[in-house]
């Protein structure tokens, strides 16, 4: 269970960190984001691969500091999801597009009947390598239905602060509890040598804002 809360977690707050980079580098593909304050709102909760890309060079070991919020839609049709990009090192500039250059993919989903077997029905976390712009493999989906009260109204007005720690040589990957900050999780991307000169947020069926 704890292998499974570290996948979601991370998921949820490194898009926050890197969508609080601010404007001057931030290019929407698709979807309605909007920078209010210090916060970026993506409010469009459509299906669709909405995406934003963010300069935000990346390698070796990469300290990320961020939150997110829940804003609404997801489980009302029974599917929606969010997540980042990171290592990017050729962000799409192709509408709808799944694949994000050579890159790893965080994502978290809700799907209540998934197409592929590997993936669990409800809430789950899954992690994809994002080979080109069209390819991604699944690497690994992890059953996370314990947490669906996140994709509740009550869920809008929760921030969740984290502390994220990525050594790209290795794939290794340590997260700090939002609950404990004493307490820190392990996980590996599965991938080695990895960097980027970008990240990419992205949603699909649901709204959400990132801050700092």
């Amino acid at each position: 269970m704890k292998r499974f809360v570290v996948v979601f977690v991370g998921l949820i707050l490194l898009s926050s960190f890197l969508s609080a980079v601010g404007p001057l580098d931030f290019r929407a593909e698709a979807g309605d984001w909007k920078l209010m304050g210090s916060r970026l709102y993506q409010r469009d909760d459509s299906k669709g691969a909405l995406v934003a890309h963010l300069a935000v060079p990346q390698e070796g070991v990469m300290v990320y500091n961020f939150n997110v919020r829940y804003e609404g839609g997801a489980v009302a049709d029974g599917q929606g999801g969010f997540g980042i990009h990171i290592f990017v090192d050729d962000p799409s500039d192709i509408k709808n597009s799944w694949g994000d250059g050579e890159s790893i993919l965080l994502w978290m989903n809700y799907d209540a009947h998934p197409v592929l077997k590997e993936i669990p029905a409800g809430l789950s976390a899954e992690v994809y390598h994002s080979k080109n712009n069209s390819i991604m493999d699944l690497a690994g989906a992890y059953d996370l239905n314990s947490w669906s009260s996140l994709l509740t109204a009550d869920a809008e007005d929760v921030i969740i602060p984290v502390k994220l720690t990525v050594n790209g040589k290795t794939g290794e990957a340590w997260i700090q509890s939002p609950l404990d900050s004493s307490v820190r999780y392990s996980f590996n991307l599965g991938k080695k040598n990895l960097k980027g000169d970008y990240v990419s947020l992205r949603t699909n069926g649901m709204a959400v804002s990132f801050g700092m």
